[in-house]
């Protein structure tokens, strides 16, 4: 029996979309179908500037529950060799390094390796590796989940300045409805039971957003009474 069965999604350029479902829904596997990893049945389309694309084509980014660091390589070394073939010159190169590793706030520790910062520090260097190449689309598959809640507010603060600096189109799967309301734009829920998308809501939260704020915390307690009571709407 497939994991997953008649799924629809249409992520528009620049959206933030987030795929809220428990454990063994099949979160992972889509992202693995949308990177190739896994076959389907359907179709999977790809379009840029209103032209479609070939999945070879597509500048397709992804961000995993590991950092993925090369532990032999620094801080400054690990974005960088991920920009190889862009046909940048070195100072280009450079500036772009130090622009994302400022945006996470590590442009102090460039020089340092891997095995010198915590897991977080580690997370967050692997969120500008994912976004400094600038990728048409960027899947995130549980980046915070075996983290703290305070680096998760770190993380995702983190996160959604820069998906806001590079205006890419995000697909993240999580567990935790939080961290989907502080980041999406929209959330979707993929039912475990049925392996479909079984609701999904538009966030009118606006941005810029803060866990201190109190309609966040407002419009948890609604999507969690809305996902009780089987109801549908915008949060």
């Amino acid at each position: 029996m497939p994991v997953l069965r008649n799924l629809s999604l249409k992520a528009e350029a620049g959206e933030f979309v987030c795929i809220l479902g428990a454990s063994g829904s099949g979160k992972t596997t889509f992202l693995n179908v949308i990177s190739g990893l896994e076959s389907c049945e359907g179709q999977i389309s790809f379009h840029e500037e209103g032209k479609h694309l070939p999945r070879s084509e597509v500048r397709l980014g992804r961000v995993f529950q590991e950092p993925r660091l090369l532990p032999w390589a620094t801080i400054y070394e690990n974005i960088e060799l991920v920009m190889a073939g862009k046909n940048l010159d070195k100072d280009r190169i450079a500036a772009r390094v130090r622009e994302y590793l400022e945006l996470v706030e590590l442009w102090e520790v460039n020089n340092y390796y891997p095995d010198q910062l915590s897991g977080g520090m580690q997370q967050r260097v692997a969120l500008a590796r994912a976004f400094v190449t600038e990728p048409g689309l960027l899947i995130m598959d549980e980046p915070f989940n075996s983290l703290d809640d305070a680096l998760v507010k770190k993380l995702s603060t983190d996160l959604s300045r820069l998906w806001e600096h590079s205006g890419k189109t995000v697909i993240l799967v999580t567990h935790n409805i939080l961290e989907a309301l502080f980041l999406g734009d929209r959330l979707v829920v993929l039912d475990k039971n049925t392996g479909t998308f079984s609701k999904q809501w538009v966030n009118v939260l606006p941005r810029p957003r803060d866990y201190r704020c109190p309609e966040l915390h407002q419009h948890y307690l609604q999507f969690v009474a809305e996902i009780d009571s089987g109801r549908e709407s915008s949060v």
